[in-house]
């Protein structure tokens, strides 16, 4: 992957954050079923915050991403603006 080392994966996770409401939260666990659902080779086997916050954390100190940390929505993820153009000008480098 060009640029600063974004694995495939997780070019699917910025694209999935940048067609959410910009500033929308949300939920790794909700992340990790939605690539089990939409993209995995294997749907039946369960992708959950398990598999999607290590590579959210990897995003995050790539200024990717950010987490809250806010009693409401703790653990929760949205992409940042880095991360949508990002994404935008390094989307057609997945393979």
């Amino acid at each position: 992957m060009a640029g600063i080392g974004v694995s495939g994966q997780q070019m699917w996770i910025l694209g999935y954050l940048s067609g959410l409401e910009k500033g929308a939260w949300i939920s790794p666990s909700k992340i990790g079923i939605d690539y089990g659902l939409n993209v995995a080779a294997f749907p039946a086997v369960r992708h959950h915050s398990a598999w999607a916050s290590p590579k959210l954390s990897q995003l995050q100190k790539k200024g990717l991403v950010e987490r809250s940390d806010k009693r409401n929505r703790r653990g929760w993820w949205r992409i940042t603006d880095a991360g949508r153009l990002y994404f935008k000008q390094h989307k057609d480098d997945i393979r």
